[in-house]
């Protein structure tokens, strides 16, 4: 392509350099031999594309090659007629020879168009199929992937039911078996410390079916829970909980942290209260969700905040207020909005 470049332009700069000195030096013969070697040129040309058309034919070479053959000749047929003859009235044929070139050339453009297309649908196919083998490799990674998650949820679920399990029954069964290992063990503080490990047990059976954000079916299964419990120890249960809507922040999580807690303030008005009465509230306001804990027993030192609810108001982010006097003490939940 280079040596036709060069030669394309070379014909342009000799053919403009001719014309021009052949009209300032009245000299036509300069216009007429720059005329005769382009079309020796041109020839030449079409006798060496002919060759290659031999050597490796093709139908575009062959159509270019015939052209071009037909060209030579009808450049032949009019310089004798023309040239030769001094028939300058004939009508020059080399003019329609275009024509035959310009069909050649649509028909390499329409078959270049259509092997183009071929390739580009080829292509698509070819890109779609990867496409569906990685779409494919995708859903099969990522059903993996979900999988190893439930997996690892239910692995930690077993791992948080084992730690409350640990933590709450665990603890009381220990605090019953030193009780009984002492000298000065009180068969009914045995009894309940073993009675605070089976509602352990049944709470933290029941926190694996909490809703998240569902306080009111969390206080009415402790108060399912607990009830009898209180009534065996003398203790009447005063229901104070008004009608409350779920609570968006408290996750299933969140919703044992809750239960448990009520569990260990109420745990601790049946060991230490000596109370006649507990009163459960409950409400929600703009300013957030309040659930009181009250007892009418002998009280208790409000200074030293148990160690079980702090930490598991910490683990909720709430603020735990306690408040004691002989007949009147409350642990309070606050559990703001946000």
């Amino acid at each position: 392509m280079r040596f036709m470049n060069g030669a394309a332009l070379t014909i342009l700069v000799t053919g403009l350099l001719c014309s021009a000195l052949s009209f300032l030096w009245y000299r036509p013969l300069l216009l007429t031999a720059w005329l005769g070697a382009v079309s020796l040129c041109a020839v030449l040309y079409v006798l060496v594309f002919c060759v290659a058309t031999v050597r490796r034919p093709n139908t575009a070479r062959v159509l270019l090659a015939a052209a071009g053959v037909l060209n030579v000749a009808v450049g032949m047929r009019d310089w004798v007629t023309i040239r030769l003859s001094q028939d300058l009235g004939a009508v020059t044929w080399n003019r329609y020879v275009s024509v035959v070139f310009g069909l050649a050339l649509l028909y390499i453009v329409l078959q270049r168009f259509h092997e183009a297309s071929g390739q580009a649908r080829d292509l698509l196919t070819t890109l779609q199929s990867r496409v569906a083998a990685r779409e494919q490799e995708l859903a099969s990674t990522y059903s993996r992937l979900e999988s190893a998650a439930r997996e690892q949820a239910r692995t930690h679920e077993r791992e948080r039911i084992l730690r409350d399990m640990h933590d709450g029954v665990g603890a009381h069964l220990s605090a019953a078996i030193r009780q009984l290992q002492s000298d000065r063990s009180n068969p009914d503080e045995v009894l309940r410390t073993l009675r605070d490990s089976m509602d352990q047990l049944k709470l933290s059976i029941d926190a694996m079916q909490l809703p998240a954000g569902d306080v009111q079916g969390m206080l009415a299964g402790l108060r399912y829970r607990l009830e009898p419990r209180l009534a065996g120890a003398g203790i009447a249960l005063a229901w104070a909980v008004d009608e409350l809507p779920a609570w968006p922040r408290l996750d299933g999580a969140g919703m044992r942290q809750l239960q448990f807690l009520l569990f260990e303030a109420i745990s601790n008005v049946l060991q230490h209260a000596h109370a006649r009465t507990l009163r459960l509230e409950a409400a929600a306001s703009d300013k957030g969700l309040r659930i009181a804990v009250v007892d009418d027993g002998v009280g208790f030192d409000a200074t030293r905040i148990p160690k079980a609810l702090m930490v598991r108001a910490r683990a909720l982010r709430a603020e735990l207020q306690l408040q004691s006097a002989a007949g009147c003490s409350t642990v309070t939940v606050l559990l703001p909005m946000g």
